[in-house]
């Protein structure tokens, strides 16, 4: 427990120090994520499990730096009745820079008129070890998003970077 307190105390440090290093830029945009084909060794043969996996790639289209990035999102879920805690990582690419987010958050499947959809919203944080134009990036931001009837997920995002 010691050495964790050390490592959240040094990775906010460092956040905080390069949040400094420029002037706050405000980033949108919007995507349709399609889901993409992969396998999960570890749970081959289980079933049952309330919990669930997700790949998918999407493009961009936003403001600023953002714009025309490609994400490639790999993610979990763990389900309670209606309700779903979701997290994972997307690693982001342009012009072969990278950078790559952390994200989490909740859905909840609501009735729509006569439909019931899947709604989700979250936040995310930028990870260090960005390359390129995003080296040095500092971001975080909010998303919300729909499983569309297609099994895409339309979503949106609104956030922050400094660099």
């Amino acid at each position: 427990m010691r050495n964790f307190k050390r490592v959240m105390i040094v990775t906010v440090m460092v956040s905080v120090t390069g949040a400094f290093a420029g002037e706050p830029v405000k980033v949108s945009g919007r995507y349709l994520q399609k889901p993409i084909p992969f396998d999960v060794p570890a749970m081959r043969g289980v079933q049952n499990v309330p919990m669930f996996f997700m790949a998918g790639e999407f493009t961009i289209r936003g403001t600023g730096i953002v714009d025309g990035v490609r994400g490639t999102v790999s993610g979990m879920g763990d389900v309670f009745n209606d309700r779903m805690v979701v997290q994972g990582v997307t690693k982001h690419e342009k012009d072969g820079d990278v950078y790559v987010n952390r994200w989490g958050g909740h859905c909840i499947n609501a009735k729509v008129g006569d439909k019931t959809q899947t709604i989700c919203s979250g936040d995310y944080v930028t990870l260090p070890g960005a390359t390129g134009q995003f080296a040095n990036m500092v971001a975080s931001g909010t998303w919300k998003g729909v499983v569309t009837p297609e099994g895409n997920f339309d979503a949106e995002f609104d956030g922050t970077y400094v660099k």
